[in-house]
């Protein structure tokens, strides 16, 4: 029993005992395969992501932030004392550095970056970016109704 919990620990997938059919094998081995595969679409699809995020201004990944929160322009531009025009132009070059199509797109790549923080080493820094730093910054720079 130790030896399986250390395995599992290590990311075995599967825990095999002995003797074992080779269908169940083959199985096993094509599963871990297929799931190897999709990780590794999922930490190049994040890091794109990343890659993307790196092109923002300050001021731009704040928007970024915001926008993906839920913000409104209006909200966002009150809460840093600008026009709210001004946010529209910064949304607008987010939109463009990170590729996105439409709102919901740029809510997805952030979703991606939470998810890849739960199970990757880099949680800290994703936490703070995305986890309470957004609302609590926004809301201390000035409160709206």
């Amino acid at each position: 029993v130790p030896s399986s919990v250390r395995a599992m620990r290590a990311g075995a997938m599967n825990f095999l005992t002995k003797p074992v059919e080779a269908e169940t094998l083959i199985g096993s081995v094509q599963e871990a395969l297929h799931r190897g595969a999709f990780e590794q679409r999922r930490r190049t699809r994040r890091d794109i992501v990343l890659q993307r995020l790196e092109t923002l201004t300050p001021r731009e990944r704040q928007v970024f932030e915001a926008v993906v929160w839920g913000y409104l322009n209006k909200q966002i531009a009150a809460s840093f004392g600008v026009g709210e025009k001004t946010i529209k132009v910064h949304r607008g070059r987010v939109m463009h550095k990170m590729q996105a199509k439409t709102l919901a797109q740029l809510v997805r790549m952030a979703d991606g970056i939470r998810e890849s923080a739960m199970s990757d080493d880099w949680e800290i820094e994703v936490n703070e970016t995305f986890g309470h730093a957004v609302p609590s910054a926004i809301d201390t720079h000035r409160s709206w109704s």
